[in-house]
């Protein structure tokens, strides 16, 4: 076979190639998960968790949260907050069914997720206004990636791998003692493309709070409800809480972190601030105490 033949043999193999892999492509968003064995389901379910375009939020500050999850697919959440998932019995010691706060759902971790299958209904407390369910639908990056269905544990180790490299960054929020314990306490994430200034996603990968008692991140403006990125009390009780955690966000806003100052929380009995005023039994105006919290963060690359 002469040069030119090889050339043309070798330019119609690369076609057949190229063509297959488009093929299965296809198919894999036609048919979605049932088109991947188990191997590849799990790798490219864990790939997609780690994917800042998978997480989504639904919300409610005023009024209904009332969405159903589509057949064929699967949300994960790592947060949520005063809704109920699916058919749910009640057993309530007054005549107010359904008006706490259930789904109660943390920390902020792709390790941790609860799974939500297609056909499953998600409500907000009856008369509970603030509900929310952050939560990534893999189906919604398999159907434009075909990084997914090519070679998705390739995909998924390639970014725990750059993960391991990425540089890091810390957000920490600092707070004084005394003051009102709703003191608006909260700092922009630096994480911004320096020619276009738009927002990058990051991916969180340590949390803490020492004598505060809670830490959120959102957007800047208050589009949407704020995440909780770890377990809390109450909204004073003063905790010791930190966690090494893996979460991609990505809200297409500038990111805010929030720190809620903390009290020695349900002190009774006659110990006394630092100012000599007696602690109140109520936490929610008892005296605030010195306290952080921080954020550990790297920002995801392009191509991610």
């Amino acid at each position: 076979m002469d040069k030119k033949h090889k050339i043309i043999l070798a330019a119609l193999l690369t076609a057949v190639i190229v063509f297959a892999a488009g093929k299965a492509h296809s198919s894999a968003r036609a048919n979605g998960a049932n088109d991947f064995n188990d191997a590849d389901f799990l790798a490219a379910t864990q790939a997609a968790l780690l994917d800042p375009r998978c997480w989504k939020e639904v919300s409610t500050t005023s009024g209904k949260l009332d969405v159903t999850v589509p057949a064929g697919h699967t949300w994960y959440t790592t947060n949520s907050f005063a809704v109920t998932f699916g058919d749910t019995q009640f057993a309530s010691q007054d005549n107010y069914p359904n008006s706490r706060r259930s789904g109660f759902i943390r920390p902020l971790d792709v390790r941790q997720t609860m799974p939500i299958p297609g056909g499953t209904r998600i409500k907000n407390n009856a008369g509970i206004n603030t509900a929310y369910v952050f939560y990534c639908d893999p189906q919604t990056v398999w159907d434009i990636d075909a990084r997914y269905t090519m070679d998705p544990s390739g995909l998924r180790d390639s970014r725990l791998r750059q993960l391991a490299q990425l540089p890091v960054r810390s957000a920490v929020l600092e707070v004084t003692g005394g003051g009102s314990i709703d003191d608006d306490v909260h700092l922009d994430l630096d994480a911004f493309d320096p020619v276009t200034h738009a927002p990058l996603p990051i991916m969180v990968i340590g949390t803490s709070v020492y004598d505060a008692s809670w830490l959120t991140i959102g957007c800047a403006d208050n589009r949407v409800v704020p995440l909780n990125v770890m377990d809390e009390i109450n909204n004073s009780h003063a905790v010791r809480f930190g966690h090494s955690t893996q979460q991609p966000i990505d809200l297409s806003c500038p990111l805010r972190v929030v720190l809620r100052k903390g009290t020695l929380g349900d002190t009774i009995g006659p110990a006394a601030s630092p100012t000599g005023v007696p602690y109140s039994i109520n936490p929610a105006i008892a005296y605030p105490i010195h306290g952080s919290g921080s954020i550990v963060y790297q920002v995801l690359p392009s191509g991610w």
